[in-house]
């Protein structure tokens, strides 16, 4: 799989999209080669999806909290406007008192 992905890049496709259907095991050695491929993928301005997960890899990402990295987004939420931004930090923030008590030997 890495051999294959790292060609595609060679071969100057960069949007790749693998269907991963037919994965009836992904360990943590299929996910290194995912992300492998991810990075090098954005490093040239490309892209990498996977698309179709069997349970296998679909577990994997969930545990890993990978799949949002490599998942494209439904087309109900690729037009979403983007979400609200919390406000800007002012430049200089006001000193506040400690609220905390430091125990004597410096213990929290």
């Amino acid at each position: 799989m890495r051999e294959s992905l790292t060609q595609c890049l060679r071969d100057g496709i960069r949007a790749i999209d693998v269907d991963v259907t037919a994965v009836t095991f992904c360990d943590c050695s299929g996910l290194n080669t995912f992300l492998h491929a991810l990075l090098n993928a954005t490093a040239v301005g490309g892209s990498l999806h996977l698309h179709y997960p069997s349970p296998a890899p679909e577990r994997l990402f969930a545990l890993t909290d990978t799949g949002s990295l490599f998942f494209p987004l439904p087309d109900s939420l690729a037009g979403s406007p983007p979400a609200p931004q919390p406000p800007a930090m002012p430049e200089t923030l006001p000193r506040l008192a400690p609220v905390l008590a430091v125990l004597p030997g410096g213990l929290l």
